[in-house]
């Protein structure tokens, strides 16, 4: 081969590998950073988890605070007496919170645990106006007098005529809650909604307003007040690699640093929180796989005839493994619909149980409009001999009435019996309470139950399945009808609020309760032993899988009061919303 072609050709490999080096660079680090993302994406829902558990009893405090009947006492006889100040002192030491106050209907403090006198009126707080509007005030404070950052909750005070006359204020300090977020490596920040950073696991970043960063809370209606001194502008540097985000220039790292950026929406608290990690294990990993890819091409060069002369041993390979593949696919697929199969046979056989235990109230509705037919249908025809037209027409009204009884009792039966398909629709959920309250009226009258109903009357729309939103509620309540079978007094509540974007639908029972309530939705667990139709445990793990396929949640847990409590939360349909 001739010098001048061959270093022609050496110029075009080296270009080659060169090239070929980038985009292995470009590729493989766009990979990290992906996995990197994952990460991050898993370490911030860790980290919103726990903010919501450190803050879910100071959310609930103010609301029982505020309904308490010696508090509301107090308040309509306009005086705060030693039993409530001494309650309300127990309640901070045992919630850990900083301060609870008690504020007038015109925002002056009545009392405060800290017996700290404020003459400022709160009246033109967010929190006061939100709390005498009815909703739970949340803000984020700072509180020049203690140089203490809080975040406050504000319930308002509703007295015996329906009317407001005052608030309960609850303020845990934010020092305390970020303590147990200083000892994880990566970065944690909340922003509020003009990005200024008031919650960190790094001092130096607190008061620091990110720009350009935009959050998406609302800024016009956001529930935080950033009355914080010294805020200072502190530019970041971003780029995008795909869908991932780089941060750079942040005062809390070096600046040669550069962090992957994960954030998540604190919706009830209008919270932006952001968790940074650096980004040197991408970094690394790329570096690895650049480095790995150079010597495999260098190899390759050198190798060149070696590889040319396998190259068809290995093609056939490459088909055989197709081959494996393509036969492994069809197995795989073979088995998904078996199982496909067997869940929906399982599904089916669980309603066709909830029939069997209810045919013998269904069979008593049937027999009394079949007797009262018997009895109209004689009657009528005793009537027609003796030429009492008007009277046998009113007999046969009434075979007509009865005959519509039947009717909708059949219908609601085959409806509920019948294999249903996979779709998911706008449903009144009102509509499928009546329907299973009136297929277990038998049951629930035969046991003495007393089943109280609580804003069912009017239409209200969610995503789900007709069918199987019955064989949930008729798991659930037919449960608890047989928790109470031995007890004497049997009270069933249930209960539909609809908020913003879900509905739940709330099932008491005043029963034993749970004796596991985190593993009632595990397959095949079952309470009930030493009874001949035992259940094999897979009705609520079957209603379980259906709440969760609709986009809702089902979880169970036992009420303070003693007793079973189920919360289906299924999303809310709007009137020009609709099912895809």
């Amino acid at each position: 081969m001739p010098v001048r072609v061959l270093i022609s050709v050496i110029c075009v490999l080296v270009m080659i590998m060169i090239g070929v080096a980038f985009l292995t660079w470009n590729v493989s680090y766009r990979a990290a950073l992906g996995e990197l993302n994952v990460e991050a994406n898993r370490k911030i829902l860790q980290v919103v988890d726990q903010f919501r558990g450190q803050l879910s009893a100071a959310r609930v405090l103010p609301t029982l605070l505020a309904r308490n009947s010696e508090i509301v006492d107090d308040f309509e006889k306009g005086f705060v007496s030693e039993l409530v100040k001494e309650y309300l002192e127990r309640a901070r030491d045992i919630s850990g919170a900083h301060e609870i106050r008690l504020l007038s209907s015109t925002g002056t403090q009545i009392f405060s645990t800290r017996n700290q006198k404020d003459d400022q009126s709160s009246i033109d707080t967010d929190y006061f106006k939100t709390a005498m509007q009815g909703a739970l005030g949340v803000e984020v404070r700072y509180n020049s007098r203690s140089k203490a950052r809080t975040l406050t909750f504000a319930r308002s005070i509703i007295s015996s005529d329906l009317k407001q006359i005052g608030v309960v204020v609850l303020e845990m300090e934010i020092d305390t809650l970020e303590t147990e977020f200083r000892a994880r490596p990566e970065i944690i920040m909340f922003l509020d909604s003009s990005s200024t950073v008031v919650f960190s696991n790094r001092t130096r970043l607190l008061f620091k307003k990110l720009v350009p960063y935009q959050s998406r809370l609302n800024a016009r209606n956001r529930a935080y007040h950033a009355s914080f001194e010294n805020i200072i502008e502190h530019p970041i540097k971003e780029s995008k690699y795909g869908f991932v985000s780089i941060w750079q220039d942040i005062s809390a790292v070096p600046r040669e640093k550069s962090m992957l950026m994960a954030n998540r929406l604190i919706l009830p608290f209008d919270l932006d929180a952001i968790l940074l990690i650096d980004t040197k294990p991408a970094l690394l990993q790329a570096r690895k796989i650049t480095s790995l890819v150079a010597a495999l091409l260098i190899l390759a060069v050198v190798s060149a005839i070696a590889i040319f002369q396998r190259r068809r041993r290995f093609i056939e390979r490459i088909e055989t493994e197709q081959a494996l593949s393509k036969e492994l696919d069809r197995r795989v697929e073979l088995r998904s619909k078996e199982l496909e199969h067997a869940q929906n046979e399982l599904v089916q056989s669980a309603k066709l149980s909830a029939l069997g235990k209810m045919s013998v109230g269904i069979s008593h509705e049937l027999s009394q409009p079949i007797a009262s037919i018997q009895n109209f249908a004689v009657n009528a025809k005793r009537f027609i001999e003796k030429d009492r037209i008007d009277d046998s027409l009113e007999n046969l009204n009434e075979i007509e009435i009865q005959t519509q009884r039947m009717s909708r009792i059949i219908r609601n039966l085959r409806d509920f019996s019948r294999k249903d398909a996979h779709r998911y629709e706008s449903i009144d959920i009102c509509k499928v309470i009546n329907q299973v309250v009136a297929m277990l009226e038998r049951s629930l009258t035969e046991e003495g139950v007393a089943l109280s109903l609580v804003n069912v009357d009017n239409p209200i729309a969610v995503v789900g399945g007709e069918i199987r939103l019955q064989q949930v509620l008729i798991n659930i309540i037919s449960n608890a009808i047989e928790a109470m079978k031995h007890q004497t007094d049997k009270r069933i509540s249930l209960q539909v609020e609809r908020s913003d974007e879900m509905v739940e639908v709330s099932i008491r029972d005043n029963g034993p309760g749970l004796s596991e309530p985190d593993r009632v939705f595990e397959p095949f667990y079952t309470t009930k032993t030493g009874h001949h139709d035992d259940g094999l445990g897979l009705g609520l793990s079957i209603a379980y899988g259906f709440v969760e396929s609709f986009g809702g949640s089902l979880r169970a847990k036992n009420s303070n009061s003693g007793g079973a409590h189920f919360s289906l939360m299924l999303p809310a349909v709007d009137k020009n919303n609709s099912i895809s």
